[in-house]
């Protein structure tokens, strides 16, 4: 979505940055997890929320908008 609405090769790159900084925190918290002994398998079998659906779905509304 970010590089998608960029409008210029800048902001595309700036985008990308963004994204691997995601990836990165990513990475952060299937560390931290592990630490509690909490599994990437559980971390990506574990059903979202309601509430956590929801906070995706208004944070792709805000993106379009």
């Amino acid at each position: 979505l970010l590089a998608a609405k960029s409008p210029s090769f800048n902001s595309i790159q700036s985008a990308t940055q963004t994204i691997l900084n995601i990836l990165a925190e990513i990475h952060t918290h299937k560390s931290f997890c592990a630490t509690f002994g909490v599994t990437e398998e559980e971390l990506e079998n574990t059903p979202e929320t309601a509430a956590t659906t929801s906070y995706g779905a208004y944070l792709i509304d805000i993106g379009l908008q």
